[in-house]
This record gives structure tokens, C-alpha cells and sequence, in this order.
């Protein structure tokens, strides 16, 4: 019996001691890996190292960390997926002895004695060479963030993107620039300060920036190309000074072929093109469904449209809403209808319920309508004016959902309607969507 014991507590033994070695061993290979991901290369401290050969030692999905003083760029290309945030300084004097150092994560760096100045500082990057962009985007890139950086091309000889150029290829890849700047640079063809080929739904955001004194023959600020239900997203970024010297799009040159553009809050302005379109120009390629949309962008006059292409929908959007026009008092005996409520089904719907007087919604006779507050009233019952729905019941409406939601909407409103869809200015309300 005691034998059996004794084996018993050692059988127990070696069983925790395994479990313990095991969860040692899975502690440290997630603290390895943690320290793996959380990589920097800081770049051109104390005025040492190259940033090319940044880009060339830095492990894929790792961090790249240029500093503050101008650097060059030596026209480097990014072949991997990577983060590059400016912004950072070193104070002191240093050697180059560890040209390019390697830290592990933000704090990493500031145990090392670097300083974020972003984003109010940007750090710089700079090319005099012939052809080459200051940076050249591979295709084979899948995600690419960069931050808080400026890019200047100084002899301005490159041929496409003076500042930046290349092309997504990769089926949803994805490039951020955030808190960038593109500026006095120039580009012999097309895309003076930015040159992007879109393609197979890949995306390029461009937020919080600015591309300014730039030029090229076409799309003297940026030239971008967008295919295959690819997706340009513009946001809160101007785009002024810069000039197409021959042809069209002094500020910007899109040319779309399939897919969509989103400008949100931005500003085109003192941008001049010896062609078409001082500020923005779009150009559709292709007989493919292509969406333009324009939200509060002010632009150097009137947009330019051009191509030979078809099927090109251009939005433009601005803060102003529309209210139907409630009169008070109302006539007891009038048709008048009513929204109490709005929430978001399983469905994942816009369950809109609502009280109709004096009439009993039938859609061969009187009946309502429903549409965003972004639609004129007098539009929510002419056709091809929309977006509005007739409704001829009594139960919940259950006709849009939040994809539907033009961008600037805030509530969804009611109208009552005759036979013939003529609406009855008054005779209905607004009420808040649900966020």
C-alpha cells in the first residue's frame, strides 16, 4: 500500500513539474515574441545612419524611427510591410557607433533618451537624386503605415511622385499616411508631390495632412489611380500651391476606373493647372460602377469630370440638413403622420414606428414617406431625388438600415404623400437616429 502511495505522489510530481516547465516556456516565448513585434530601428540619430539601410535590416511588420533632422533617403524602396513614425529626437552628442539602434518598443526609446516631438514635429526625409522618388512603395506591400513625417523630393527630377510613388497590388492591402506632409517637390510626367496605382480593393487613407508646392505635367499635388474596387480616402488634408504646368488637375488627378473616393473636410485652394481642373480633377476610365463622394471639400472652383469612361457617380455633401416643416397649430382634421421611435433590429435595421391621423397608409391612395434629413423636402417625393421610400402599412418601417445612412444624417423623417407621391409639406416630423 505505501508503495502505491509513494508512486502516486511521484506520478503527481512530475506532472506539475511538467505543467509548471510548460507554462515557463510559454511566458517566455510570448515575452519573445512580444519584444519581436515591439521593434524600432531609430534612424539618423546624432546625424549617423542611412535610412535605406534602415529599410534594408528591419524585419518585416517591425518599426521603422527616422529622426527629427533632415535625412536622406537615398530614394529607398519599401518591399515590406512596416511602420515608419517620425517625430522622435535624440538630445546630447553621440557617436556612430550604433548607427541604426534597435530598441524594444516606445519605452525602449525613451530609456535610450529619445523624445517624441509628434505631432506638431515631423521628422524629414529628402532626395536629390534623378528618376527615383523620395520613397517608392513596392507592390508586393501589404500594409504600410506612416506617420508624422515630411517628404521632400529637392531636384524635383523624379518621374512619377516626386515624394512618394509605387502601386498596391495586393488583394485589400493598405496604406496610411497620417500627419504627413509632401512638399516642394516635383515630378517630370504625372503626380508632383504623391503617384499611387490602386488595384484589386486595395486602400490608401490620407489623413491629416498636407501636400503643398508641388508639380508635374498632370496632378500637380498627387496623381492616384483607382481599379478594381479599390478605395481612396482623403480626410482633413490640403492640398494647395501646387501646379500642373501642361495638363489637368493642379492640386489632384484622379483617375478612377472601378471602385471609390471619399474627400472628408478637405481643402484644395491657390492650386493652377494649365489644362482642366485648377484644384481636383476626375477622370473616369471603363464602363465599371465608380463612386465619387465629396463631403464639406472645398476645392479651386468647379471640379473637373473628364474621361472616356461611364458609370460615374459624384456625390458632393455638405453640412447643411433639411427639416420638414412642422406648422403649429395643425389643422385636427388634416393627414398628418408621425415618428415615436427608432431603434436597430436583429436585422440590423432601422425598426421606425410611427402614428398616422386621420388616414390609414395604403400605397394606391394616401400613404408616407420616409427619407434622411439630408433630402430637400421638396425632393422626398420626386423621383430620382432620393433616397425615399414609399410605405403603405401601418407596421414598423423597416426599409433602411445604417448602411444606408448618408454620411451627413442625422434623423430620418416622415411625410404624407397622395396617389401621384406628392408629398404634403407639414405633415410629419424628423426624429434622431440611433447611434
Amino acid at each position: 500500500m505505501q508503495t502505491w502511495q509513494n508512486k502516486f505522489i511521484r506520478w503527481q510530481q512530475i506532472i506539475f513539474i511538467s505543467a509548471l516547465t510548460l507554462v515557463m516556456l510559454l511566458i517566455m516565448l510570448f515575452a519573445l515574441n512580444r519584444t519581436t513585434n515591439a521593434l524600432r530601428v531609430a534612424s539618423g540619430a546624432f546625424g549617423c545612419g542611412d535610412f535605406d539601410t534602415a529599410v534594408s535590416i528591419i524585419p518585416e511588420g517591425k518599426t521603422i524611427v527616422p529622426m527629427i533632422p533632415p535625412r536622406p533617403s537615398n530614394g529607398a524602396v519599401i518591399d515590406k510591410d512596416l511602420t515608419i513614425q517620425g517625430g522622435w529626437t535624440r538630445d546630447g552628442t553621440g557617436n556612430c557607433d550604433n548607427a541604426n539602434q534597435q530598441v524594444t518598443g516606445t519605452q525602449g526609446l525613451v530609456i535610450s533618451g529619445f523624445t517624441s516631438l509628434a505631432p506638431n514635429v515631423r521628422s524629414i526625409l529628402q532626395h536629390n537624386g534623378n528618376d527615383n522618388s523620395v520613397i517608392t512603395i513596392d507592390p508586393q506591400v501589404e500594409s504600410l503605415l506612416i506617420e508624422h513625417m515630411v517628404f521632400e523630393h529637392t531636384t524635383k527630377q523624379a518621374q512619377f511622385g516626386g515624394g512618394i510613388s509605387g502601386s498596391l497590388n495586393q488583394n485589400g492591402a493598405t496604406i496610411r499616411l497620417n500627419n504627413v506632409v509632401i512638399s516642394n517637390s516635383g515630378a517630370l510626367q504625372n503626380g508632383g508631390g504623391l503617384y499611387m496605382s490602386l488595384q484589386n480593393g486595395s486602400h490608401l487613407e490620407i489623413l491629416n495632412s498636407r501636400i503643398y508646392n508641388n508639380s508635374a505635367n498632370n496632378g500637380g499635388g498627387f496623381e492616384i489611380e483607382v481599379d478594381g474596387n479599390s478605395h481612396l480616402v482623403i480626410k482633413n488634408t490640403e492640398v494647395t500651391t501646387n501646379t500642373a504646368v501642361s495638363g489637368n488637375g493642379g492640386g489632384g488627378r484622379i483617375i478612377i476606373s472601378s471602385g471609390f473616393v471619399t474627400i472628408t473636410n478637405g481643402t484644395f485652394s491657390g492650386n493652377s493647372a494649365g489644362g482642366s481642373g485648377n484644384g481636383l480633377s476626375i477622370e473616369k476610365t471603363g464602363s465599371a460602377p465608380a463612386t465619387v463622394t465629396l463631403i464639406n471639400t472645398i476645392t479651386d472652383g468647379p471640379v473637373h469630370q473628364t474621361g472616356s469612361g461611364s458609370n460615374l457617380t459624384v456625390i458632393t455633401l455638405n453640412k447643411q440638413v433639411y427639416l420638414p416643416v412642422v406648422i403649429k397649430p395643425r389643422d385636427p382634421a388634416a393627414f398628418h403622420a408621425e415618428i415615436t421611435g427608432i431603434t436597430i433590429n436583429n436585422d440590423y435595421k432601422y425598426e421606425v414606428s410611427f402614428t398616422t391621423d386621420n388616414f390609414t397608409p395604403n400605397i394606391s391612395s394616401t400613404h408616407v414617406h420616409f427619407f434622411f434629413n439630408t433630402v430637400p423636402v421638396g425632393q422626398a417625393g420626386k423621383p430620382g431625388s432620393g433616397p425615399w421610400k414609399v410605405y403603405g402599412s401601418t407596421l414598423p418601417f423597416t426599409g433602411y438600415g445604417p448602411p444606408d445612412k448618408p454620411v451627413l444624417a442625422t434623423e430620418m423623417c416622415i411625410l404624407v404623400a397622395n396617389a401621384q407621391h406628392e408629398i404634403t409639406p407639414g405633415s410629419g416630423n424628423c426624429y434622431p437616429l440611433p447611434q
